[in-house]
């Protein structure tokens, strides 16, 4: 069973991967085309749902032109905003009743 860190890893890497192939300006299918991979699987990978390997996760950094640390701390970065997101979200939600009402803590 996986975790729901795993989840939150897999979904982080996802944005990333989305974003860099965004920023370069091509299509999952070049993308994949680029990385040796189908363009399901970075599909999978974009929405979270599949874990890359390492052997992968270099291949995808050369895919859209950076090395793999880079490709990694922008991963890094963007698990530490989601991490904080989440904790400003349930913060939020813990001060506020189900009518919407604000509540003390």
């Amino acid at each position: 069973m996986q975790s729901h860190e795993d989840e939150i890893a897999r979904q982080a890497f996802g944005r990333v991967i989305r974003a860099l192939r965004h920023e370069v300006g091509i299509s999952q299918e070049e993308l994949a085309d680029r990385a040796g991979l189908h363009r399901t699987y970075i599909s999978m990978v974009e929405r979270g749902i599949k874990t890359p390997t390492v052997v992968t996760l270099v291949e995808l950094a050369r895919a859209v032109g950076m090395q793999t640390g880079e490709l990694m701390t922008l991963f890094d970065h963007e698990l530490a905003a989601g991490a904080a997101n989440a904790k400003t979200s349930a913060r939020g939600k813990r001060r506020h009743n189900t009518a919407g009402e604000a509540v003390s803590s």
